[in-house]
């Protein structure tokens, strides 16, 4: 499984001034195997514009959601996407829902959004917990995790290195998601954190460095990675 990391920023990133640069983080979406997009976001097209990929979009077939708020989903994205020729998945907490070659779960997530979901994605050969947004994680989706085995889980780091922030009732620093690995770490092979506010502060390589010790990975804007 290919996953592109379209943005992994939060909502607090100056996305009408983008950039290329690591250190700027667009609002978090992911692409996996360059034809499922998760949160058809603000940020799609202009990324495809800054990193010189105008075929992409029109690879998209399948269209998957994590919750609603804007930062997430842009109806303008998500239309232009199904003009392109996306279809649009619908999914219900927790059954599975299967279409091309993948299979899509959600589950339950603990953020300050109606329907707000994390997703398991599998497709055939690996597979994958996209876990954002969210603080920690319900009891529901750990009953889920425990009957899977992933090739990476994608964590929730809106707070970076900031501890005692009022965010953590609805997302995670970077300590919460080295605490769940503890326990999590035998149900992966991978363990990535994206979504980060800017008002985190530090930069990509500081924040990286800082998440090594756990054997945290930290995404960033354009990154690919198989898994």
């Amino acid at each position: 499984m290919k996953l592109r990391f379209i943005g992994t920023g939060a909502a607090d990133w100056d996305i009408a001034h983008p950039s290329s640069d690591i250190n700027f983080r667009r609002c978090s979406s992911c692409l996996i195997n360059d034809e499922l997009l998760i949160d058809p976001g603000p940020c799609v097209y202009e990324f495809c514009d800054t990193f010189g990929l105008p075929d992409l979009t029109g690879k998209v077939k399948y269209i998957v959601t994590t919750h609603f708020h804007g930062d997430h989903i842009s109806a303008d994205t998500a239309k232009r996407l199904m003009s392109e020729g996306a279809r649009w998945i619908v999914t219900e907490c927790p059954v599975p829902v299967k279409f091309g070659r993948y299979t899509v779960t959600s589950v339950p997530a603990n953020h300050n959004a109606r329907f707000s979901t994390h997703l398991i994605v599998s497709d055939g050969e690996s597979e994958l917990l996209y876990a954002l947004d969210g603080g920690w994680m319900t009891w529901r989706e750990w009953e889920e995790i425990k009957k899977h085995h992933f090739g990476a889980m994608v964590f929730d780091g809106t707070m970076g290195n900031v501890r005692g922030n009022w965010r953590m009732f609805t997302h995670n620093d970077f300590y919460m998601v080295a605490e769940m690995k503890k326990y999590l770490g035998e149900f992966t092979d991978r363990t990535i954190v994206s979504h980060v506010a800017k008002c985190a502060g530090e930069d990509h390589e500081t924040q990286a460095r800082s998440l090594e010790p756990y054997g945290i990975e930290l995404a960033y804007d354009g990154w690919v990675t198989e898994i």
